[in-house]
This record gives C-alpha cells, structure tokens and sequence, in this order.
C-alpha cells in the first residue's frame, strides 16, 4: 500500500507539473541545444520578481536581458542564436514574446484572454509552437511564425495536450494526451495532420522525447508498477523497458550523439540525477539531494549536464561533469535561479 502511494505521488508530480505551474509564475521544461558559445539563458527573482539573465557557459559574465515589475521567464534561444523566445505576464496575463540576443526590441507575439505558454522554436526557426489555456480544463498545442502571424491550433481536441517537441527535421510534434484518466504519447504532423497514437495501455505514458536522430522515442511509464524509463521506434513499434529498480524515474533526454541518456530517479525520499548508455547499461548516479531537481539537460559536448535544484535554501544552477562527476554551482546568489532549455 505505501509503495502504491508513492508511485502516485510521483507519476502526479511528473505528469501534472503542468497543470500545477499554470497557476504559477513560470513554467520550464528542455529541449534540444545549441552551441555553447551562445551562452547559458535562465530566470531569476534574485531582484524581486522573475527576470531573464545570460550566462557563460562557467557561471562568469552574469547579465540582465530584462527589467519591469513582472515576470520574464522560460527563454529559448532561437536555432541562429540571433533571437530568444519567453513568456512574461507584463501585460496581465501570460503571453509570448520575442528579443534580441541582447535583450533589445522586446515584442510581444500572442494576444489571447487567458494563458499561452512553454515557447518552442522550430528546428528551421521560421515557427514557434507553444501551449494554450483554452479554460474548463482544455490546454491545447499551437503554432505559430516567429513574427506572431498565422496562429493555428494544432491538436485541436477535448482532451488534454501537453509537453509538444519538435522533431528534429521539424517535420513532426511529438506529444502527451490525456484521456480516459490515462496520459498516452501521440505523434502529428507539423499542420496537427495525421494525430496518430504511439502507446495504448491502461497506465500512464509521459515525458516523451525525438532521439537526435529523429528514429527513436525515449519515454517515462508507470506500466509495470513504478515509473521506469522506455525507449521505442518513432512509430511506436518495439516498446523497450530500459530500467528496473524500487524507485521512480522520469524526465529522460539524449545525449547529443544519442549514445547515453540523463533521467531523474525518486528513491527512498532521495532526488538523483543519473546516466546510462542508450541500451540501459552503465548506470552512474551524478548528482543527488533530499530536496528537488528540475530539468536536468546536457551540455552540447556530451560531457557534462546542468541542472537546477534546490539543495540547500535557494535554487541555483549547477553544472555536473559526468567522468569527474565534479559539481559547481554556477550562479551562487541569493535568489532562485531556474532552467528553461540550454541553449
């Protein structure tokens, strides 16, 4: 019975983050990466209220790209790096606006009664996909081009559809839906064509992400028991447990060459941070605290990863290199630091 609780506990943590967080300030979640010398994109409230900062890549050069009394947050670097995507509530309610690098010509794109949210570029730049509140319950998939125009929604149904991801051609989104009590992964073209299925159980499947090579999905489900991280084709086909142990995992992500992978394990009231090869084997824990972890993402070389986590009184952002497994805190201040995607 206390193992049925707590595979509950953490399967509503993960795959109802979502929900939690739209009646909250920010919301966050990862991608795919760009190269490092772009430098490191974050948000703060260390000076009150949630602001946007860069960073380079060893925590030095800290800079503010926004100033006002509100909430700036989620940044994403667009594929040139020329451009960064957010979401900010200056004007009442949540909304997505573009910048420069710089932090210059700060332009709001969406207009909308409620909330749109988790801005996504698209591989080519020319598109935006992002999330929207459509009320009673029902968010739904939306794209958009990257000057605001031809805005469509994508998934367009009753249900609920969350944690979109472009491919990495950008030819297709990939996706979470619930329906009937129980998340499922879907897959649609990138005109909300062709919704097609890629898991049907009576559990739960979440946290899908595109391998770098586009031809594999690795995914979190709760189908054996506890959250457990699988791998299968990008037609759904060969469904492949990866993982087997008493805690709880979830959030996986590639590597760039699509040869090892990061999750999140629960185990035991213990947050980790792990590694293993894409077949599973070669398991190495990295980074573990008794308090929280968000998002934990790999930097473009393949031999580290950065993470946000609360390990004493403040979030802060700590980079993690996977073969010396040495730790350092990059931003160390007095305020809570929080990823959105390593661009």
């Amino acid at each position: 019975m206390k193992r049925l609780v707590k595979i509950k506990r953490i399967f509503a943590y993960s795959v109802l983050l979502i929900l939690i967080i739209i009646n909250c300030k920010c919301t966050k979640d990862n991608e795919s990466l760009l190269p490092v010398s772009k430098g490191i994109l974050f948000f703060s409230d260390r000076d009150g209220d949630n602001e946007i900062f860069l960073m380079n890549i060893d925590g030095s050069g800290q800079t503010k790209l926004t100033e006002n009394n509100f909430n700036d947050c989620t940044p994403q670097w667009s594929p040139d790096g020329k451009m960064i995507a957010f979401e900010s509530n200056r004007d009442g309610n949540r909304e997505i606006y573009v910048m420069n690098a710089d932090g210059s010509n700060q332009t709001r794109l969406t207009t909308y009664s409620s909330s749109d949210w988790l801005p996504q570029w698209s591989p080519d730049g020319k598109q935006i996909l992002f999330m929207r509140d459509m009320g009673s319950g029902n968010y739904e998939i939306y794209v958009m081009d990257d000057d605001g125009k031809n805005i469509l929604n994508l998934s367009n149904s009753t249900f609920q559809d969350y944690n979109p991801h472009w491919s990495p051609d950008g030819s297709k989104i990939l996706f979470e839906r619930k329906q009937n009590q129980t998340m499922e992964i879907f897959v649609m073209n990138k005109d909300g064509s062709n919704q097609t299925r890629l898991t049907d159980n009576g559990s739960n499947d979440y946290n899908p992400r595109w391998s770098p090579d586009g031809n594999k999905i690795i995914f979190s489900s709760n189908r054996d028991g506890n959250g457990e991280i699988y791998v299968m084709n990008a037609n759904g086909s060969n469904q492949t447990r990866l993982t087997l142990n008493n805690g709880d995992d979830s959030w996986p992500l590639w590597s760039p060459d699509g040869s090892k992978l990061i999750a999140q394990r629960y185990i035991s009231g213990n947050n980790e941070v792990y590694f293993m090869n894409n077949d599973g084997t070669g398991y190495q824990s990295i980074f573990s605290t008794l308090s929280d972890i968000e998002y934990p993402q790999w930097n473009q070389d393949g031999k580290s990863i950065i993470l946000a986590a609360k390990k004493y009184a403040e979030w802060e952002i700590y980079s993690v290199n996977i073969t010396t497994l040495e730790e350092t805190n990059l931003t160390n201040n007095n305020g809570n630091d929080h990823l959105y995607f390593y661009r």
